[in-house]
């Protein structure tokens, strides 16, 4: 479809026609990008793309000198290695079970020259984009996963036979 459409109303048609306005010039517009490069309904289709791909997605919301922005970042800038209670996965809980912050690394762990250095940034500021299939899952698992598995065992068939063979 066409993504989430935004439509607002209210009793005071100024009002609303003002922020209609105000909307229509950050979102169908780069301005709500961070980086610049998409509008609203652009960084939706790349979220998505991104949570069929790798299971998930995550949407910072940014505050700049020009107003807010979303900042897609890929799941692999998720600091996993910080798994000790109560953070998990990369993701830090309260008492309460709620996500209370996310430990992102500065530079995409793949980057030649990243470092470890991470910056936790509050699960309010954070849109974790997944498909929840259990109940507890912490993060998504590409869409793709059942194919991988069915290739894998496939892969591990071929050798097995090969090695049979010799």
């Amino acid at each position: 479809g066409s993504g989430i459409m935004a439509n607002i109303r209210g009793r005071n048609s100024t009002t609303t026609r003002r922020l209609n306005e105000l909307w229509r010039q950050w979102a169908l517009t780069s301005a709500c990008d961070y980086e610049g490069r998409h509008n609203f309904y652009g960084l939706q289709s790349l979220i998505l793309r991104s949570t069929a791909e790798a299971g998930e997605g995550l949407a910072v919301k940014r505050m700049t000198g020009a107003g807010p922005r979303i900042h897609l970042l890929e799941p692999d800038f998720l600091a996993t290695l910080q798994d000790t209670l109560p953070m998990v996965q990369g993701i830090e809980f309260g008492s309460d079970g709620k996500r209370v912050s996310y430990a992102i690394y500065k530079r995409h762990p793949g980057d030649k020259d990243a470092t470890a250095e991470t910056v936790k940034i509050p699960a309010a500021d954070v849109s974790h984009v997944y498909r929840q299939l259990r109940a507890g899952q912490v993060r998504g698992v590409t869409w793709a996963h059942a194919v991988v598995e069915k290739l894998k065992d496939f892969e591990d068939y071929q050798s097995a036979t090969l090695i049979r063979q010799k």
